[in-house]
């Protein structure tokens, strides 16, 4: 990794669940408890490695 003075860094998450609203085309919704769980999962788990 170079090396920042400022100590910085810059993290691009591409996020693609549920695939069937993201990548597939088709007419879907997203929102339901557990889509919404699962992302709130997985963001903490990127705070968990990247900012904590």
């Amino acid at each position: 990794m170079p090396e920042d003075p400022a100590n910085y860094l810059i993290l691009s998450v591409h996020y693609y669940t549920p695939y069937q609203f993201c990548i597939t085309g088709e007419n879907a919704t997203w929102g339901s408890d557990s889509e919404i769980s699962e992302m709130e999962r997985l963001i903490q788990k990127l705070d968990d490695m990247f900012v904590s």
